[in-house]
């Protein structure tokens, strides 16, 4: 039944997204669509789940109107099935958007004012909100807002995003040689998906403090 293969394809690229494996993701989400059309069911709402995925891969790799593009389906999809988790992910995404073509205050004021989103909430969907808002927050010039977001990061056990911005903080305030010791802290552990993005702009801002 091609219908059930592609809503169960839906949700393994939601799955993966949500692991940080956002190529993995856009490959499973490519397939769900192939079979959704071969079943002629092109609008069901679980197809949101595709095109979210979609989105995120397309925004990793700089794709960014792509992304919106796919954001903008993801939304008019899910609009028939109002999944909150879908939402949630819609909704970071647009924010990140917002930021990358120049509207940082808009986008805070969007990560500002979260959506429903499934209880419990997947620790990938609070880990992103926190490193987004603490992102933002930064090149917006609010440090405390930033500082604030660091204790998610720590409960959640992300330990380069919490190196990486705690090293910023210290540097900002000062203390450039602990800056460093926390950048290194960060390149030294293994990574992957959100916490690999986070070692980049780690490394990236090693080379600017040293």
């Amino acid at each position: 039944n091609h219908r059930l293969a592609a809503a169960a394809l839906a949700d393994r690229a939601v799955l993966q997204l949500l692991d940080g494996q956002f190529q993995t993701a856009a490959s499973t989400a490519r397939e769900c669509l192939v079979e959704s059309r071969v079943a002629g069911r092109v609008t069901d709402g679980y197809l949101g789940r595709a095109h979210v995925a979609l989105g995120w891969a397309a925004f990793y790799d700089l794709r960014l109107a792509d992304a919106a593009a796919e954001l903008a389906e993801a939304r008019r999809l899910d609009g028939q099935a109002f999944e909150p988790l879908v939402g949630a992910l819609c909704h970071v995404l647009e924010a990140r958007l917002l930021a990358e073509t120049g509207d940082v205050a808009a986008a805070r004021r969007l990560l500002s004012s979260a959506p429903a989103r499934p209880e419990p909430a997947p620790a990938f969907l609070d880990g992103i909100y926190a490193v987004v808002r603490a992102h933002w927050a930064l090149v917006d010039g609010d440090v405390g807002e930033t500082d604030a977001q660091l204790p998610v990061m720590r409960w959640l056990d992300w330990q380069v995003s919490t190196a990486a911005f705690e090293a910023v903080l210290a540097d900002l305030d000062g203390r450039p040689a602990e800056a460093l010791d926390r950048l290194a802290e960060a390149l030294a552990v293994p990574t992957s998906g959100e916490q690999l993005v986070c070692a980049t702009f780690a490394a990236a801002y090693r080379a600017r403090v040293q």
